[in-house]
C-alpha cells in the first residue's frame, strides 16, 4: 500500500513540475546565439500553447535557462532583434511591431536569470510630454509607439535588418536612442514626435543621462 501511495505522489509531482527540457524540434532563432556559443533563443510552436512563447536555452544541455515573455508565438510574423554582450553574460531582446519596438527586455544570465522590460519605463518618462502636446493617441491601447527609420525584420528568406536603437555601450550598459510618435504615417494635423536618449542603470532600476528632444 505504501508503495502505491509513493508512486501516486511521484506521478503527481511529475505532472506539476515545469518541463526544463527544451524541445529539440524547435529551431534556434537566427542570430540569437551567444558569442560563446552556449545560449540561444527558441520560440514555442503554435501547438505548444501552454509553453512560454520564447525561451532562452542552453545549447549544450538543451535545458531551458529562462522563459522570455515574447509577444507572439511564430517567428514568421514577429520582428525581433537580439544583441549580446561580448562576454555572453547578458543580451537585449527586442520584440517588434509594425513600426518599431513593442517590448524590449534586458536579460542577465547568472545563478538567477534577471529579465527587465524597459519600454514601459520610457513610456512613463514620455507621457507628460505627450499629454502636454494635446496630440491624438496612436490607438486605444497606446498614446504613442516606438518608431525608427531602420526596421528590424525577419522574413521567410531569413533576412534581418539590425536595430541601432538599443545597444550595449563600451561600459556594458544598455544605451537607447529611439524615436516615439503618435503618427508614424504622418497623417494627423497635430503630430507628436520626440527622440528619447538615455542609458539604463540597473543600480537605480531606471534611466540616467536622459535627453528628450522634440522633433
Amino acid at each position: 500500500m505504501k508503495a502505491i501511495k509513493h508512486l501516486l505522489i511521484i506521478l503527481f509531482l511529475l505532472s506539476v513540475l515545469p518541463n526544463t527540457q527544451a524541445s529539440q524540434e524547435r529551431e534556434v532563432l537566427p542570430r540569437s546565439q551567444s558569442p560563446n556559443g552556449k545560449y540561444g533563443i527558441v520560440f514555442a510552436s503554435k501547438e505548444q500553447k501552454s509553453e512560454p512563447q520564447a525561451q532562452l536555452i542552453n545549447l549544450e544541455t538543451k535545458q531551458i535557462v529562462s522563459n522570455i515573455p515574447a509577444r507572439k508565438s511564430s517567428t514568421e510574423d514577429t520582428d525581433y532583434y537580439v544583441v549580446w554582450k561580448t562576454d555572453s553574460s547578458a543580451f537585449i531582446f527586442v520584440i517588434g511591431s509594425r513600426w518599431g519596438a513593442d517590448k524590449v527586455f534586458i536579460v542577465e544570465i547568472g545563478n538567477v536569470t534577471s529579465i527587465t522590460e524597459i519600454t514601459s519605463c520610457i513610456r512613463n518618462l514620455l507621457e507628460p510630454s505627450f499629454e502636454k502636446s494635446g496630440a491624438k493617441p496612436y490607438n486605444n491601447y497606446y498614446n504613442f509607439i516606438f518608431d525608427r527609420e531602420t526596421r528590424t525584420t525577419f522574413n521567410k528568406n531569413r533576412q534581418i535588418t539590425l536595430d541601432p536603437d538599443w545597444v550595449f555601450d563600451q561600459n556594458g550598459s544598455v544605451k537607447v536612442n529611439t524615436i516615439c510618435t503618435n503618427d508614424p504615417k504622418q497623417i494627423y494635423p497635430t503630430r507628436w514626435v520626440v527622440q528619447f536618449q538615455g542609458t539604463w542603470d540597473e543600480q537605480i532600476d531606471g534611466f540616467k543621462n536622459v535627453r528628450i528632444t522634440n522633433k
